[in-house]
């Protein structure tokens, strides 16, 4: 009787020992706490293009709810200008916490531009509307990129230099 009593026990020691290791990987394989912006739900972007723009602050992700054409825009600008920046950090607010996100929505945003060369950029936040914060976005990147190259190239005073605030 007790040999009997042994030799189940075996195979559902066996049975037990393998549920538990699929639970582990289950548990170890979901990360629910993985953080998405709004390049990355989109799955438009290639691994490279996604790391350099990061949505930060009070709207990003689903909040922010970027259309296919407003990522498209994000990804050929990057693609022409990405070179430069090493990650550009967007903080987008709204003006009124209270009003429902439309496309009339006064949002407030500001950049942090890390540079290749370990440089950092940082403007003020700038007011627009949420139907126009790409095209604001692009504009605003393009035109520190610009003022940061003609920095680089004719440095005044401190050739090293490594952290710009902008107006």
């Amino acid at each position: 009787m007790l040999k009997k009593k042994k030799s189940s026990e075996i195979p559902r020691n066996i049975i037990l020992i393998i549920l538990a290791v699929g639970m582990l990987v289950i548990f170890f394989s979901a990360d629910p706490f993985k953080k998405k912006n709004a390049l990355q739900e989109d799955n438009m972007f290639t691994g490279k293009m996604i790391q350099k723009i990061v949505f930060v602050g009070q709207l990003k992700g689903k909040e922010l709810d970027l259309s296919k054409e407003e990522t498209k825009k994000l990804k050929q600008f990057m693609a022409q200008k990405g070179e430069l920046f090493q990650q550009v950090k967007v903080d987008v607010s709204k003006q009124d916490s209270y009003v429902e996100m439309t496309g009339k929505t006064q949002v407030l945003f500001s950049l942090e531009m890390e540079m290749h060369d370990g440089a950092t950029v940082k403007t003020p936040p700038t007011r627009t509307t949420r139907k126009d914060l790409v095209n604001r976005m692009i504009w605003k990147i393009s035109k520190e990129a610009t003022g940061y190259e003609n920095l680089r190239i004719k440095p005044k005073g401190d050739s090293k230099m490594k952290k710009l605030i902008t107006s």
